[in-house]
């Protein structure tokens, strides 16, 4: 379920970096292509980038 503002905390094992970025990813974008219909990701990026 891809509800907007559950995950609360990340889980990881090894390495991992954070990066803070101006906007969305192009990363998170392929990523939600992927897992959403194209309506849903348009939507999710609106959201986001707050329009």
């Amino acid at each position: 379920m891809n509800t907007h503002g559950a995950a609360r905390a990340l889980s990881t094992r090894g390495r991992a970096s954070i990066r803070i970025v101006d906007g969305v990813t192009e990363e998170y974008l392929a990523s939600a292509r992927k897992t959403m219909d194209a309506e849903s990701a348009a939507q999710e990026l609106v959201e986001r980038t707050g329009g």
